[in-house]
């Protein structure tokens, strides 16, 4: 009836250092997997527009209506998908998509 505790011993210290190491970092992962805001403030300009997409709209087009004459469409039609968390440059119509005017 002895009461006795058993003590643990680091046998490999390089290998329970990086243990170690990696269990942080799948607990971080893990923590902050829910965090994942869809905008943030960098990816939004200053001023936006909210476009109502028409029948026969395409995204290059309302790209070309907003962009100035020194910046690439593409440019801007890539920012208006990041923005607008599109998969693909597929609008539907009455959809509203933010449009960014600088």
């Amino acid at each position: 009836m002895y009461n006795t505790k058993k003590r643990l011993v680091v046998k490999n210290r390089a290998r329970f250092t990086v243990f170690m190491i990696l269990a942080i970092v799948v607990f971080y992962m893990l923590a902050f997997a829910t965090i994942n805001p869809s905008k943030t403030n960098a990816d939004i300009s200053h001023k936006t527009e909210v476009v109502y997409v028409a029948p026969g709209d395409t995204l290059w087009e309302i790209a070309n209506t907003y962009c100035d004459s020194d910046t690439d469409v593409r440019e801007l039609v890539y920012k208006i998908k990041k923005m607008n968390n599109l998969k693909n440059s597929n609008l539907i119509a009455g959809q509203s998509i933010e449009v960014p005017i600088d």
